[in-house]
């Protein structure tokens, strides 16, 4: 697996008066303006603080078995697996 290149997790979904703030140790990752249907700008904003630790389980849970040995049942989601990890690193799984 490549070396991560993003900002180190956890990341956490804050609360602010104007924005839903996604923020890390070191800082802001990112801010999602409150506007229409905040509901649903809290939750991507859930999403986005949880990127770290998805692509981390993604990650060990590759190496576990690999597609020679996975079902053949599970064939397109193993695939699908690690095309979700090469977008999230930029590079090959």
């Amino acid at each position: 697996m490549s070396k991560a290149k993003h900002t180190k997790g956890p990341w956490v979904a804050v609360e602010l008066p104007t924005v839903f703030a996604v923020k890390s140790s070191d800082g802001n990752i990112a801010s999602i303006q409150r506007g229409s249907n905040p509901d649903q700008k809290q939750a991507n904003a859930r999403l986005i603080a949880a990127a770290p630790d998805l692509l981390d389980a993604l990650q060990r849970l590759v190496p576990v078995n690999d597609i020679k040995a996975a079902p053949e049942a599970y064939a397109q989601e193993w695939h699908e697996a690690l095309a979700v990890i090469d977008k999230a690193t930029g590079g090959s799984a």
